[in-house]
């Protein structure tokens, strides 16, 4: 069964779960015309891409991965009859509980795999080629491995690093050519030397974390960190390191606040707080996620964490 149109536009995240799906995609033979975006850029992303289909010639369909338009951006794709699917894992989009058969979300799988599921159950034919069967199910399990946080692969650790290492283009036309997550000889050398260099900059933010337990049972720590690609890992090892419950980290140069948790505390709850007290987004699922914030609200996310 095919059900994309000749031409596919795809609206993603620019992590490794957000560039999974455009890899499946290329793995599948469908060439996409690709949008990288952040959080918060997902609405105007679609306005853009609704008014460029709209201009062009052809057949288009839209794919919105590891991202949820809101209500209204939603109702813009649907009021202009654009052929569209959204595939999403967090439990922060507003379009959980509308009924319509594109909107797959599913806050168990992370975006790239809800996206390869669906691809091999529509487009079965191309699932006889080897790669698709076995290498490129492999990538889409560590994809999964890492962005939903349970880490029992340290291949799907040493993938997200090639990531940031090497940039999404090359990234993308690596695991288009060869899924096969086995790392060659100089990615190998390029993920072991970032290796070397997280391990300091995380000593260097150990050194700085400020560990609190204010209206809590048990401690958490907040930490300025400006280096994003080693949010996550930075996140996880400053907890095991200390005992943490969960942790705050801030990228004033971003404008983002990162929470990473272990256990049964959901920061995405703390993300959706502070995103309405600061009037900016929020996004993540229970043990990772994050909100906006502008330079002159750091100060009372401060105050507001650390002194109150």
């Amino acid at each position: 069964m095919v059900l994309f149109k000749d031409n596919v536009i795809v609206i993603t995240h620019n992590d490794l779960d957000g560039v999974g799906s455009p890899i499946v995609s290329k793995n599948f033979g469908i060439d996409a015309d690709v949008h990288y975006v952040n959080n918060g850029m997902v609405d105007s992303a679609v306005e853009k891409a609704i008014n460029d289909i709209n201009v062009h010639t052809g057949s288009y369909t839209l794919l919105i991965c590891d991202h949820s338009p809101s209500h209204d951006a939603y109702k813009l794709l649907v009021d202009n009859d654009i052929d569209f699917y959204i595939f999403d894992h967090h439990k922060s989009s507003e379009l959980l509980d509308v009924k319509d058969d594109r909107i797959i979300i599913d806050t168990t799988k992370c975006a790239t795999k809800l996206f390869f599921d669906f691809m091999m159950e529509n487009y079965a034919d191309k699932a006889e080629e080897e790669r698709i069967k076995f290498d490129l199910h492999w990538f889409v399990f560590c994809v999964n491995d890492w962005d939903m946080w349970h880490h029992t692969n340290p291949q799907s650790t040493a993938i997200n690093t090639l990531l940031y290492e090497i940039g999404i283009p090359s990234f993308v036309d690596r695991f288009f050519k060869d899924p096969c997550i086995a790392l060659k000889e100089n990615e190998q050398k390029i993920v072991s030397l970032a290796f070397d260099r997280k391990k300091d900059y995380i000593d260097l933010l150990d050194k700085h974390l400020v560990i609190k337990d204010k209206d809590y049972d048990f401690p958490y720590g907040v930490v300025f960190n400006e280096n994003y690609a080693y949010t996550s890992e930075a996140g996880n090892d400053l907890i095991k390191r200390n005992n943490l419950k969960f942790i705050y980290l801030i990228n004033p140069l971003l404008g983002k606040v990162s929470l990473r948790s272990v256990g049964d505390f959901d920061v995405s709850l703390t993300a959706s707080y502070f995103a309405k007290m600061f009037g900016t987004s929020s996004g993540g699922h229970k043990n990772a996620a994050g909100f906006g914030i502008g330079w002159n609200q750091v100060g009372t996310l401060l105050e507001e964490i650390l002194y109150r």
